[in-house]
């Protein structure tokens, strides 16, 4: 996890863990607008309850798709697909459909200096972290991100995410590389 001018991401290896961080994150008070998620799997995103029909090429291709009907089901049935260069289709919703959107439209950091790994970069995500999160995201894990107001709010997010079994990103690189990965490649 990382606590980042008021964005905290959590990477979470199953859709169930998710969920259950994003109702523990309501529980303590976090909104639904607070919260972003994505995933790489058009089948996680139909799990999920999200739509997984392109969102288009045009200036609103980045917007979630779907309807909003309040709570974790109405955030999960935002999911909609955006295409991030050298990434492919990602399901996003929330707070990450908008980075991640501006990114696949050309906007800001992100489309300049590489997708995924750009977007987190732009976000304030340190490169070799944000490496570990797209690989995970690449890997089939489920990526929820929460804006926070202030340092409290967000060590309250990061207690949270970690309650329902965020992964330790360390922990994950150090993973990753005893198997002989280097980075995350596209």
């Amino acid at each position: 996890m990382a606590t980042l001018e008021r964005t905290v991401l959590g990477l979470f290896d199953t859709r169930a863990h998710a969920e259950e961080a994003i109702r523990g994150l309501q529980d303590i008070g976090f909104s639904r607008d607070a919260i972003g998620v994505a995933v790489q799997s058009a089948d996680q995103a139909a799990e999920m309850g999200g739509n997984t029909t392109a969102a288009g090429s045009s200036a609103g291709a980045g917007a979630v798709t779907g309807t909003a009907v309040g709570g974790l089901l109405g955030l999960l049935a935002g999911l909609g697909t955006i295409t991030l260069p050298g990434v492919g289709p990602i399901a996003t919703a929330g707070t990450l459909s908008t980075v991640l959107g501006s990114t696949a439209l050309g906007a800001g950091l992100g489309a300049a200096t590489g997708g995924l790994i750009g977007a987190l970069v732009g976000m304030g995500v340190p490169e070799t972290d944000a490496h570990v999160y797209a690989e995970g995201l690449k890997r089939g894990g489920v990526l929820v991100s929460v804006q926070t107001a202030d340092e409290q709010q967000a060590d309250r997010a990061v207690q949270t995410l970690r309650q329902y079994n965020a992964v330790d990103i360390n922990k994950r690189r150090g993973e990753y590389e005893s198997t002989g990965w280097k980075g995350y490649e596209i």
